[in-house]
């Protein structure tokens, strides 16, 4: 029986949280195959970085790039001085930690747990600044706004509510009800007129984060686990248990295009920094790229042996796709989009 195959609280085919990752991807090894061509032999070898006991459930890279930091279910997150990729702290919680968020303004990284709490880190001295109480469930999403002012915070299956904190003066500002289930997916659009709540009741809900008003219910045939906006736009993308990979025109409500490609459910879904391409990642342990303004996948850029659960880049002036999960190991390898082919 695959992992998304194993039953959980009752459901059929629902990854456990310990199998469903919020953060990057997994995998005993990551290849590097078809359209990622070995630029300077060796450095396109996938690099590891080592030290996690359990999944890894999210990547949040430091906006200059100077450090990476991986957030896991072994109640730690690990920040790696980057690119030498040494361990420069290793911050201790008290339940697994599900997601991380970076606040641009201050650098400090923002992660929530399983019991229900928000967590500020200083990743500078490896402080933790702040704590308190979200939900009455674990809190398994975190979105912030480009601006950095408002935290949104999804709950589970209990408290299935979306929680907009103000990072100014730490209130709850107001709480989004609506999501008959888990959320799973938060993401802000660049200019912080859309938030986009994934969730469990197989729906992505539009909101306007400035009234807490819903804009859009976008339907989907089965359990949402990612949302991501593109930069600078208002097209946002959504994988899906159904298979699906979807995009939609948030302003309209409309899904603009559907690719069919993955075997299996998809888990992750990422857009390459210049907003040019499209990654998703699932079941079927592949990972593939989509071109944007062509509306087509452009084929499978590394794979895994094992389930992929999320994808993510690093910051800096050569970017990697960075894959981490279920071996507890972070895997990063070159992305050089200039050798993509159809």
């Amino acid at each position: 029986m695959s992992r998304s195959e194993r039953p959980c609280r009752g459901r059929e085919s629902w990854p456990s949280r310990r199998e469903y990752v919020l953060g990057l991807a997994s995998g005993v090894g990551l290849a590097v195959t078809g359209l990622w061509e070995a630029v300077r032999g060796a450095e396109a070898v996938p690099r590891r970085l080592e030290g996690h006991s359990d999944n890894i459930y999210a990547l949040v890279s430091e906006p200059q790039g100077r450090w990476l930091a991986s957030v896991s279910e072994d109640a730690t997150i690990r920040i790696w001085d980057w690119p030498e990729g040494k361990l420069r702290h290793r911050l201790r919680g008290e339940d697994a930690f599900y997601d991380a968020v970076v606040d641009t303004a201050s650098g400090h990284i923002l992660a929530c747990d399983g019991g229900g709490r928000l967590h500020r880190f200083d990743p500078t001295t490896g402080r933790v600044l702040r704590q308190w109480k979200s939900h009455n469930d674990p809190v398994y999403a975190l979105g912030l706004s480009g601006d950095g002012q408002l935290l949104a915070a999804g709950g589970g299956e209990h408290d299935p509510v979306c929680r907009l904190w103000s990072l100014a003066n730490g209130q709850c500002l107001r709480t989004l009800e609506g999501h008959g289930d888990a959320l799973y997916g938060l993401a802000f659009s660049s200019d912080g007129r859309w938030l986009a709540s994934a969730s469990a009741d197989h729906t992505v809900r539009i909101w306007s984060p400035a009234s807490g008003q819903l804009r859009h219910v976008l339907q989907h045939d089965n359990y949402v686990y990612r949302c991501r906006f593109a930069p600078q736009s208002s097209l946002l993308a959504t994988a899906c248990h159904d298979k699906r990979l979807r995009l939609w025109n948030v302003e309209t409500g409309q899904c603009v295009a559907t690719f069919t490609e993955a075997k299996g459910p998809l888990f992750a879904v990422a857009f390459s920094p210049d907003g040019r391409h499209l990654l998703a990642a699932g079941e079927d342990r592949k990972v593939r790229v989509y071109d944007l303004k062509q509306r087509e996948c452009l084929g499978v850029v590394a794979e895994s042996k094992d389930v992929l659960y999320a994808l993510g880049f690093t910051v800096g002036a050569e970017p990697m796709l960075a894959a981490a999960g279920g071996d507890s190991r972070v895997h990063l390898v070159p992305w050089q989009p200039q050798r993509l082919r159809p």
